[in-house]
């Protein structure tokens, strides 16, 4: 269950850039 948090943190990256 590591992968969804994963995920996350790339939405999140992409929503900065």
């Amino acid at each position: 269950q590591q992968r969804l948090f994963s995920v996350q943190v790339f939405e999140l990256h992409r929503l900065i850039k």
